[in-house]
């Protein structure tokens, strides 16, 4: 039913009223206010009537009152107009079927109804004012009344986009959900408390200048390029409301809800060039950017103390000059946001947020807030003597020249492990700490008052600009800080927390590091040349416990107490640094049969990939007998051959055309690829490739528009939309058993990137070996003789399609003095993201560590969990400080130095695929 007008009725000089206590209707009112104006939805000749307390009228056996909503059943009426403003009301009954009709009647100031028998008397003869016209009237002529009353007016899912305008309107309690006001000016109008969810308001023409959307739900609704000049937003809930391209200037955000808005500026010429401005933003703490989407908006200057942008997308902001304490920004995206400065961020939780390419030059994130600075070599040289000496006067004074007064009992204390260069200045009431600290313009001493630091657990932050931050006793715990990220400029770093974070390739070269914490760390090719990685001022030590160090160059750092406990720590062969033995991972006995097996396994053969038809499982067949005496492999005719592992492949069938689809290599790119052939089964022979990636849509059921486009291009046939894939799988290793020998055989891409069938002598006790120590060898694993001593054992490294994060290339040392065989970790399979975002295997060197033993101090915990000075007393061999004794587990991605590859945020806690 269709809003018809808002009316009011009344007899002489009385109102028809609703009580505000009893929902009743009355004939008591004297005047015409908000409680006697009643809207009606339907035609004269049947209409439902709204009051004005929202609810519906019905009569309840006694009396017509409003407790009722729009979808109940309730009465309907019908008017009956009679001369001039006069008119009768008579009630229909439930839904306008009632058996009987009855006219409303006046009975003093109570509305009764009567049975509708003939003509109705004159006390049930009323006169209709009308407030506001009905929707049909003001979409074709407009209003006639200066500010039209829409209030509680229900307009639902109606098309009023034809409307010339709707200035000034009274939109308050209405409800608009779902409504089209596409284009309709709509300056000045009032939608306090007004549900507008869903509603399409978008379009240049959409004029809401100097609205009151105070306590509105405007949730889902588009405003995209509207006009929003100085709305007043007040406590609406705006959630996931499209503000794209609108024009909004100083909004009043108080206490609104933002979740989900998108008010996004685009990146044409570096942004803020857009329509969105918030310069001028009213805001409060109850405003909520959960979601929002604000990417280059200008946001400086603006005091965010406790406010919450959990999840909310400020890529490319400017939030210079800005106070972040307290603020609430997980999961926030702020990549290539300008933060700079000296922004205070006490206690800001980052965790999880994205901060690639951020400047954050001078972020003051750490537990201790500078209150002043004292600068000057002759001001420093008084205000340290003064410290060093107990001198209460000089402290004091220098204390109230720079504004922070000492009074009562004034206590100075250097600390014990930091003697020359932390103090703590106590009073009764306050605790200040003094850091002397280094910078560019010379030395300076700092005094700082304790604060709660910022949270950056698991944050993202490739590229991030941290110079000169002040990140003291920061938790970043599996944060990622790589690339080209600055920690320089004498950045703050005592006492950080960066344990199972991802620096791999970091530059801290002569950076201050007291106490910090890097357990678990990714550290493979970090840059600590001239570091200090000694004692904190509170005592905690700096720990690198099972942090991989492959390739981190520790030359001229201090390294007093560092503990390097079951590091990760990359060896070079002791009679010959030039050779790199690797990660010493684990030692096994070195028995006869061990040592003969990998010997007999150096020589491995390929066979010609015709046989591959006459692989069968049980007894060899003559073709791969023969494929072996080419080799100068004689195997019996009782050889039994057994399949060890399948391999993927799938079909294609596209009507009456089938295509099948393997692992392949794409010869011409020199890169694994997925090759594509006419026909059922697999085939050496390929006639286009596919992406890789694409195997992961290659689930049984109908080919993916990918699929589709893939085939398109890059081999020029058309696939229909509704060609089916079927997933196949076919052997792809076999072990072949004689009399007194065995072989392993398998199929697979060579280092020539070529289809190769390669076979060599079985290795069981090796691989036994290996699963005993939790790093499970492959049954294709090839070896060849160390030139200098031992042998290279590979983990089918050059497999494209080998799923394997872990060390994948070995060296074997056979220790003549223990009798064992030492197996150090020279290779290492990671993960990597390319710049286009797809995930690639990636085999890295493990490269030395420079960490010698004249580096080493004697109170240095070496990676056997024993100090220098125990390990020198005990006469341990120093190749044997550099073994952890709990076996290193290798990264599972090392980002490259250039900033080419790089780490996905969230690695995987199951076996990546390929993609």
């Amino acid at each position: 039913m269709n809003f018809i007008g808002k009316w009011s009725f009344q007899q002489n000089n009385h109102y028809l009223t609703l009580d505000s206590t009893s929902q009743q209707l009355t004939m008591s009112g004297t005047t015409e206010g908000g409680a006697q104006k009643w809207n009606a939805y339907g035609t004269e000749e049947q209409f439902i009537l709204q009051a004005p307390n929202g609810k519906y009228v019905s009569y309840d056996g006694s009396a017509y009152k409003a407790n009722w909503n729009r979808d109940d059943a309730i009465s309907n009426f019908a008017l009956v107009i009679k001369e001039g403003q006069n008119c009768n009301i008579v009630d229909l009954g439930i839904d306008g079927k009632g058996p009987d009709q009855f006219w409303w009647n006046v009975s003093g100031t109570s509305l009764v109804r009567l049975a509708k028998t003939g003509t109705a008397p004159d006390s049930a003869l009323l006169v209709q004012n009308i407030v506001t016209v009905g929707m049909e009237q003001f979409l074709n002529f407009g209003f006639s009344s200066p500010q039209p009353d829409l209030t509680w007016v229900y307009l639902a899912g109606e098309d009023l986009s034809s409307a010339t305008e709707l200035i000034q309107v009274n939109f308050t309690q209405a409800n608009l959900s779902g409504a089209n006001l596409s284009g309709v000016p709509m300056t000045s109008s009032n939608f306090t408390n007004a549900i507008v969810t869903n509603a399409n308001m978008s379009g240049f023409a959409t004029d809401l200048t100097s609205a009151i959307l105070t306590n509105a739900d405007f949730t889902g609704t588009k405003l995209n390029s509207a006009q929003l000049l100085e709305v007043n937003f007040t406590g609406a809930n705006m959630s996931n409301v499209d503000m794209t391209d609108a024009s909004l200037t100083k909004p009043n955000f108080t206490g609104t809800n933002l979740t989900g808005v998108k008010m996004s500026n685009p990146s044409t010429g570096g942004g803020f060039g857009g329509s969105i401005d918030l310069t001028e933003m009213t805001f409060d703490n109850k405003t909520c950017f959960t979601l929002c989407q604000l990417r280059y908006n200008d946001l400086r200057n603006c005091n965010f103390t406790g406010m919450v942008f959990n999840h909310a997308d400020l890529t490319g902001c400017r939030m210079d000059k800005t106070i972040l304490d307290y603020a609430e920004m997980s999961y926030c995206n702020l990549s290539g946001t300008s933060v700079t400065g000296n922004v205070s961020m006490v206690g800001t939780n980052f965790s999880n947020a994205t901060m690639t390419g951020a400047d954050m030059t001078g972020a003051r994130m750490g537990s201790i807030s500078l209150r002043f600075r004292v600068t000057g070599s002759t001001n420093v040289s008084t205000f340290e003597t003064a410290l060093i000496n107990d001198d209460v006067a000089t402290v004091q004074s220098i204390f109230t020249q720079n504004g922070y007064p000492l009074t009562g009992n004034i206590v100075i204390t250097s600390s014990p492990y930091a003697t020359d260069r932390v103090w703590t200045v106590q009073t009764n009431s306050e605790n200040y700490t003094v850091r002397k600290e280094g910078s560019d313009s010379g030395v300076s001493l700092a005094v700082y008052q304790t604060v709660v630091a910022a949270i950056l657990a698991n944050a993202f932050m490739k590229d991030v600009i941290l110079t000169s931050a002040n990140l003291f006793n920061v938790r970043a715990p599996g944060a990622q800080i790589y690339g080209s990220a600055k920690l320089d400029g004498n950045a703050i770093l005592e006492g950080a927390q960066f344990d199972n974070a991802n620096m791999g390739g970091i530059n801290l070269k002569q950076a201050q590091l007291y106490g910090v914490n890097f357990d678990y760390a990714t550290l493979t090719g970090a840059q600590f040349q001239g570091a200090e990685l000694t004692v904190a001022a509170t005592g905690g030590a700096v720990s690198l416990t099972r942090a991989n160090l492959q390739g981190a160059n520790f030359s001229d750092s201090k390294l007093a107490d560092a503990i390097f406990t079951d590091a990760a720590v990359s060896v070079a062969n002791p009679a010959n640094a030039s050779v790199t033995w690797g990660v010493w991972l684990f030692d096994t006995l070195c028995s006869t049969g061990l040592l003969g097996e990998i010997q007999a396994a150096v020589n491995s053969v390929e066979l010609a990939t015709e046989i591959l038809p006459y692989i069968q499982q049980g007894k060899i067949s003559k073709q791969l007998q023969a494929g072996f005496r080419q080799q100068g492999i004689t195997i019996s005719d009782n050889a039994l051959v057994t399949i060890q592992q399948y391999g993927p492949y799938w079909t294609i069938t596209d009507g009456k055309t089938n295509y099948v689809v393997f692992h392949s290599c794409d010869s011409e790119q020199y890169q694994p690829a997925l090759g594509v052939a006419l026909g059922t089964s697999d085939t050496a022979a390929p006639q286009f490739f596919i992406p890789l990636y694409l195997e992961s849509q290659l689930k049984t059921g109908t080919v993916t528009p990918d699929v589709i486009a893939a085939f398109k291009q890059n081999g020029h046939v058309t696939l229909s939309s509704s060609s089916q894939v079927a997933a196949c799988q076919e052997a792809t290793d076999w072990l072949v058993t004689d009399v007194d020998i065995s072989y392993n055989l398998w199929r697979g891409l060579n280092k020539m990137c070529e289809l190769a069938l390669t076979a060599r002598t079985a290795i069981p006790n090796l691989l036994s070996v290996f699963n005993v120590n939790s790093l499970p060898l492959s049954s294709r694993a090839l070896f060849s003789i160390n030139t200098s001593g031992g042998w290279l054992l590979d983990n089918d490294a050059d497999n494209p399609f080998n799923a394997v994060i872990n060390y994948i290339k070995f060296t074997l040392i056979s220790d003549t003095t223990t009798g064992n065989l030492n197996v150090y970790g020279q290779m290492m399979r990671v993960v990597r993201l390319s710049a286009q975002g797809q995930q690639e295997y990636e085999n890295l060197r493990c490269d030395v560590t420079v960490l010698g033993k004249n580096m080493l101090q004697a109170s240095t915990v070496c990676p056997n969990s024993a100090r220098t000075d125990v390990n020198n007393a005990a006469g341990t061999p120093f190749i044997t400080w550099m073994r952890a004794q709990e076996m290193p587990k290798a990264p599972f991605c090392v980002p490259s130095a250039d900033g080419t590859y790089y780490c996905p945020q969230k690695p995987p806690s199951s076996p990546v695929t390929l993609e």
